[in-house]
């Protein structure tokens, strides 16, 4: 019986051994998903940007603007990320230290106001963001008493990852599936080359590939406004968004806030949600700040609950063009 497991044993020994090797040799970006892609290419064009040191125009934010507006029209770097909140805002900010940023288009949901989504499970875990500012977020997390910031479902696997490098190999397990590889290759290229052409082209609603008008889905925010207390600020979000709005101050960015679109079907029922919400991040940002407000839209011209069609998305991105004209820098 110890002979059976002993040879059992180095079979698997070596199976593991070849896995180990030969997913080391596949881009992440095959495995990850399109969520992977789409920070791999942003971050790429933000070492682009930094080696020309041109003056830009930029979109900070999260998914809803990642897809909602179409910067071919604002001629600006569209940087939204799904999932992110004021806290990866400001890291992205910071690694455009060097670079003049004209205006500053800065569009977040409440929801990235009121809880962590995606630190975690993207920010960190792809990988783009400093190891050592995840720990200064999680550092002033603690210090505050914030729990939010804390909940890290890898925990447990960071312990180990100086040694054994485990998120990655968990990495390999979640998403190495080969249909999904071919689409992951797929839209990294096609979303490479809108970046390349200095334009973000709405080409994410891969991601939500419905065609019908979404009209019965229930919001969670709907949720949180009858069963958790309506909208809060968590506070790690507030103090990297006074950082933002700081770094902004400082180097003299233009600044305008947009609130994306709602979707009148889904979103109507959660107004109080976004009316606290919209209170509260007034006290916030400057005054006399350039401001989209709230507004609804029908259902049609959304894709899911909440994130625009791409002909929606190219309409609103005009309206805000026209809107802000004679407050943009020329």
């Amino acid at each position: 019986m110890r002979e059976f497991l002993k040879k059992v044993g180095l079979r698997l020994a070596i199976l593991a051994g070849i896995w180990v090797i030969f997913t080391q040799l596949i881009p992440e970006r095959v495995y990850l998903g399109p969520e992977y892609s789409r920070w791999e290419t942003v971050f790429a064009s933000i070492e682009e940007v930094n080696e020309t040191k041109h003056p830009v125009n930029l979109v900070i934010g999260d998914s809803r603007p990642e897809m909602g507006l179409a910067s071919k029209r604002l001629r600006a770097w569209n940087y939204a990320l799904g999932g992110t909140s004021p806290v990866e805002g400001y890291y992205i900010l910071q690694q455009l230290r060097e670079v003049p940023i004209d205006t500053l288009y800065l569009s977040y949901s409440p929801y990235h106001f009121h809880f962590q989504d995606c630190f975690h499970t993207r920010s960190e875990y792809f990988g783009f963001i400093d190891q050592r500012y995840v720990g200064e977020v999680e550092a002033y997390s603690k210090s505050i008493g914030d729990t939010v910031f804390q909940m890290n479902n890898w925990a447990w696997m960071d312990d180990l990852d100086s040694n054994f490098s485990m998120p990655w190999i968990q990495r390999q397990l979640r998403y190495l599936l080969p249909i999904r590889s071919l689409d992951n290759w797929k839209w990294y290229f096609q979303d490479r080359s809108a970046m390349q052409a200095g334009m973000y082209a709405n080409e994410l609603s891969y991601l939500f590939p419905s065609k019908v008008c979404p009209s019965n889905a229930t919001a969670y925010e709907y949720y949180l406004e009858q069963n958790a207390g309506g909208f809060l600020m968590n506070p790690v979000n507030v103090f990297y968004f006074q950082k933002l709005l700081a770094e902004v101050e400082r180097r003299n960015i233009h600044l305008i806030w947009v609130n994306m679109p709602l979707n009148n079907a889904t979103l109507q029922p959660s107004i109080g949600y976004y009316q606290r919400f919209e209170q509260l991040l007034q006290a916030e940002l400057p005054a006399g700040t350039p401001y989209m407000p709230l507004q609804f839209r029908d259902s049609c011209d959304f894709i899911d609950y909440s994130h625009l069609r791409d002909v929606a998305a190219e309409a609103f991105a005009q309206e805000i063009a026209l809107r802000f004209a004679n407050s943009v820098p020329k």
